[in-house]
């Protein structure tokens, strides 16, 4: 397992991507709007993005923006926003 830290230095904030290399899965954690780092992350280590966690409930962006990239190779999703959990097919 790893853990990699993404940083948007234009908010001063922090996300995190939890990697499964023996699953070739990648777990999310309160990603910024701009997903192309966490798909770059994901086509790097040949993984999948099968979810991801926000840490509260107005994170509707990653709705918004992980539910547009769900087409993409590296996206299959399930989002835990706050308390609603949210798969795929809910886009």
């Amino acid at each position: 397992m790893k853990i990699e830290q993404f940083e948007d230095k234009n908010l001063s904030h922090y996300s995190y991507a939890i990697l499964s290399e023996c699953e070739n899965k990648i777990v999310l954690v309160d990603p910024s709007r701009n997903i192309q780092p966490y798909l770059a992350y994901a086509e790097l280590h040949q993984a999948k993005i099968t979810g991801v966690i926000g840490n509260s409930s107005p994170c509707g962006f990653c709705k918004r923006a992980f539910g547009a990239a769900s087409n993409n190779r590296r996206c299959d999703l399930l989002l835990q926003i706050g308390g609603s959990r949210l798969s795929s097919s809910n886009f």
